[in-house]
């Protein structure tokens, strides 16, 4: 492994297109390949369903959560693709809430302010950050389009307890 890197903060506002590549640009300015993309931005509103704001809620919410995560990893696709080869890939990590995979595991008794997840604990940050440290190294480099919740159980628990 070589010398460090170095991490540069960039800052944007990534619910449209346009503001999407100028982050990329920004990033090419600086650099000639990348290695890993982490799509973390991400919103939720949090009307009741018949009450949803389409223009502050609904569009604001897909273009932040779905479009941005498109068109960012569009625009880095020249840099991803520079930086890989079929042994060490180039990586793109999108990281989203629970709701996105589940949306009824938030509503059963484990969501209950106090109770945690079935591991009997609130996820920390150390258990996103070995995730993320898996998934950037060789030993996750054959591993395509998987949805790994980590959740300590809480979609498993809410499943049994919406069968009941």
């Amino acid at each position: 492994m070589g010398a460090p890197g170095t991490c540069i903060a960039l800052q944007a506002d990534l619910t449209n297109r346009e503001q999407a590549e100028a982050l990329a640009a920004q990033i090419k300015a600086k650099e000639t390949k990348i290695h890993i993309l982490v799509n973390n931005a991400g919103m939720s509103w949090g009307s009741n369903m018949t009450d949803f704001n389409e223009k502050d809620g609904w569009d604001r919410l897909m273009a932040l959560n779905v479009k941005s995560v498109f068109y960012l990893t569009v625009a880095l696709l020249p840099l991803l693709s520079s930086g890989a080869d079929n042994i060490d890939p180039g990586r793109v990590i999108n990281i989203s809430s629970l709701a996105s995979v589940n949306p009824t595991a938030l509503m059963g008794p484990m969501s209950a302010p106090g109770m945690g997840t079935f591991s009997c604990r609130i996820g920390s940050t150390e258990d996103m950050a070995g995730l993320a440290l898996f998934l950037c190294s060789r030993a996750s480099a054959h591993i395509t389009g998987a949805v790994i919740p980590i959740d300590g159980g809480q979609i498993l628990f809410a499943g049994v307890f919406a069968q009941l």
